[in-house]
């Protein structure tokens, strides 16, 4: 791990610590929170939130605090807050973690009828209350497990793992891993869990990304089992990677050379759309990185560093007729010279 790695790590878990005493109450109110909005409280649980809210400041407290979130919980739809209601009521039986937030957190972005704003949820950074392990924007770091997996994480990424008896799985809150299944202790398959669906593994290494579009999964060694939240499933073998949704998994494609280069800090572009290297680039820097849309079709092989955007997109300007134009440090356009 380098001492990028390294630090940003370090600083993802010193900002994940919380007191068990605050925890509690952020997760109590978190779960009042989720019962009430789903429509299936009783008017007797009504009178039992009102008695905890009011029966220490602290409590008051925890629940004004929960209130900034209020928005995005509202326009989520009453029979998805039920469901995911229950579902995080059964992780906490069994973890006694933070499983409603988790849940919520999981699901986002998978509701009907919610809207943008609800999408959006899934991409802002709440998630970093609840993961168990969590990089910046541009960041990237390493995890290892008691199972003896090992798990590097990409720019921007939040993951939440459960290893217990009966199970193991990391659900991936946002971002991209790359994860390399151990098996000290262990004999149920690793599952990495997201909206679209579930992806497990008994061994072997495989990377899966989060997008707006869906989930891809890239294998390099051994299989994974993809099975759909809708229910459709597919095997996925060494070599080749694909993306799905909740209803679908899209077919199989050979890996490109440069699958995984970020693992090792940059990006391989053989012939790659400068639109698509732009945002590539773009997932690694605070701000907004865009690329004007009469030279995003232009093409463009090369190696790219993803840790010091400023050099690479100043590379690119010297081997295509474009202009960088930095308004601020955060504002920058590639257009064309």
């Amino acid at each position: 791990m380098n001492d990028r790695m390294r630090g940003s790590m370090q600083a993802g878990l010193r900002d994940g610590l919380h007191d068990s005493a605050t925890d509690s109450l952020r997760d109590t109110a978190i779960a009042w929170k989720v019962r009430l909005q789903s429509g299936a409280a009783s008017q007797a649980e009504c009178e039992s939130f009102a008695r905890w809210r009011d029966a220490d400041p602290a409590h008051a407290l925890a629940w004004d605090r929960l209130q900034h979130i209020g928005t995005l919980l509202t326009v989520m739809p009453a029979r998805t807050l039920r469901s995911t209601l229950a579902r995080a009521d059964a992780d906490r039986a069994r973890t006694g973690r933070r499983a409603v937030l988790k849940s919520l957190l999981l699901v986002g972005g998978t509701a009907t009828g919610a809207g943008a704003t609800w999408s959006g949820y899934q991409w802002l950074p709440w998630q970093d209350l609840v993961a168990d392990y969590y990089t910046a924007v541009g960041d990237q770091a390493q995890v290892s497990l008691d199972d003896a997996s090992r798990i590097t994480l990409n720019t921007n990424t939040a993951i939440a793992v459960h290893l217990d008896a009966s199970h193991r799985a990391i659900d991936l809150l946002r971002g991209e891993i790359l994860l390399r299944v151990g098996n000290r202790g262990r004999q149920q398959p690793l599952q990495v869990r997201d909206p679209a669906g579930v992806v497990s593994a008994t061994e072997g290494r495989f990377a899966v990304r989060r997008t707006p579009a869906g989930t891809r999964v890239a294998v390099y060694d051994g299989q994974v089992r993809i099975t759909c939240a809708d229910g459709p499933q597919a095997l996925l073998r060494a070599g080749s990677a694909a993306c799905f949704t909740a209803r679908q998994v899209g077919p199989a494609m050979p890996l490109e050379d440069g699958d995984g280069a970020w693992t090792d800090g940059v990006i391989v572009a053989q012939a790659m759309r400068l639109g698509d290297l732009v945002a590539e680039l773009a997932r690694y820097r605070v701000g907004l990185v865009q690329c004007a849309a009469d030279i995003a079709d232009h093409r463009i092989s090369g190696v790219y560093p993803v840790m010091n955007t400023d050099h690479a997109l100043d590379a690119i300007a010297r081997v295509l007729p474009v202009s960088v134009h930095r308004r601020t440090r955060y504002w920058v356009t590639v257009t064309a010279a």
